[in-house]
C-alpha cells in the first residue's frame, strides 16, 4: 500500500533536494533536526499507555504509527493540514477492546489507517459455530519486536519501522503480520509492506481489509474519487440511490445513512491500481 500526499501550500520547496547526504550533514548538528520518528506515550483518559512513533520527513509530511494498536496509522497531515478522518472514539487503549458483534465500532478510530483482520472482516456473522465480530481483532493487538531503523542508502536518508502482530488461540489460528512502513527525508509517501506467516500446522482463514479514512478537508463537496473503475455494485438499497454519482461528495447531512459501494478496478501492466481523492479547489489530495 502506497500512501501520497500532495497539497498546493508551499512551504519553501525543498531546499535540500540538490544536496548530497555529505552537504546536508555539513548543514546540521543531527539529521534529527530535518528528519526523525521519535516514540512517545499516550498518557490520558482511554488512550492512557499507548505507545507511539511520531515521523516528520521535512517535506511538510508528518504521521504517527501505534505499535499499540498492530502498527495501524491514526494521524497524517502535510503542511499542517490534516489528510485523514478522526473518529469520535479517538485514540483508545487496545486493552479495552470488546470483540463481540459492533463493539469494535468503540475502539475504531479511523486515521489513515486501520487494519481489519486477520483471519475475519466485514459484518459480524456466526461461521462454523464461531461469533465473529465486525473487522476482526488485529488492530486491537500489540505489536512485538518492533524496530525503528534510521540509516542512509546513497543520498536518500531512510526510515524504517518494522514489527510483527500476533492473532492465534490455543488449537486454533496462529498468524503473524510482519508490518514495516518506510519513508524518506523529503518525500510525502509512506510505503506500507506486509506479509502474513500461518506460524500454525494447520490450514487457516486469512481475510484482510486496509480501512483507508480520508478527511475533510481532502473530503468535502469539492472533492472527487479518482480510479479506474471497471464495475461498481452498490452495497444495499441506499447505496443504489444515485449510484452514478459513486465517486462524487457532497456536504455534511442531518440523519444522512452511509453509502457503500463495491468497486472494481482495472490495474495497470505491474498489475498496481492507482486511485485518489483529490478536492480540485483547494488543490489538496
Amino acid at each position: 500500500v502506497l500512501i501520497a500526499a500532495s497539497v498546493s501550500v508551499n512551504a519553501g520547496g525543498l531546499f535540500f533536494s540538490s544536496l548530497k547526504k555529505h552537504e546536508i550533514l555539513e548543514r546540521v548538528g543531527d539529521i534529527s533536526q530535518l528528519c526523525d520518528a521519535r516514540e512517545m506515550m499516550y498518557t490520558e483518559g482511554k488512550s492512557d499507555g499507548v505507545q507511539a512513533i511520531e515521523v516528520n520527513t521535512c517535506s511538510g509530511f508528518a504521521f504517527t504509527v501505534l505499535p499499540s494498536r498492530g502498527l495501524d496509522i491514526p494521524r497524517a497531515s502535510y503542511n499542517g493540514i490534516p489528510l485523514a478522518w478522526q473518529s469520535e472514539t479517538g485514540v483508545t487503549s487496545p486493552f479495552l477492546f470488546q470483540p463481540e458483534g459492533l463493539e469494535f465500532l468503540y475502539s475504531f478510530f479511523g486515521g489513515l489507517l486501520t487494519t481489519c483482520g486477520l483471519t475475519y472482516a466485514m459484518h459480524p456473522c456466526i461461521d462454523e459455530d464461531r461469533e465473529l465480530g465486525i473487522h476482526g481483532r488485529i488492530s486491537n493487538t500489540p505489536a512485538y519486536d518492533v524496530n525503528i531503523d534510521k540509516y542512509w542508502e546513497g543520498d536518500d536518508y531512510i526510515i524504517r519501522i518494522s514489527g510483527k502482530v500476533r492473532e492465534a488461540y490455543v488449537h486454533g489460528d496462529n498468524l503473524i503480520l510482519h508490518r514495516s512502513i518506510t519513508t524518506k527525508l523529503g518525500s510525502s509517501k509512506l510505503l506500507v509492506e506486509d506479509v502474513v506467516e500461518n506460524a500454525g500446522y494447520q490450514k487457516s482463514p486469512l481475510m484482510m481489509l486496509y480501512h483507508v479514512n480520508a478527511g475533510w478537508p481532502v473530503v468535502s463537496e469539492n472533492s472527487k474519487l479518482i480510479s479506474p473503475a471497471a464495475k461498481v455494485v452498490p452495497r444495499d438499497d441506499e447505496a443504489k440511490v444515485e449510484a452514478e454519482k459513486f465517486a462524487e461528495f457532497m456536504s455534511p447531512q442531518k440523519d444522512f445513512a452511509e453509502r457503500v459501494y463495491f468497486i472494481d478496478m482495472i490495474p495497470d501492466s505491474k498489475g498496481k491500481v492507482t486511485l485518489g481523492i483529490v478536492n480540485e479547489k483547494m488543490e489538496i489530495g
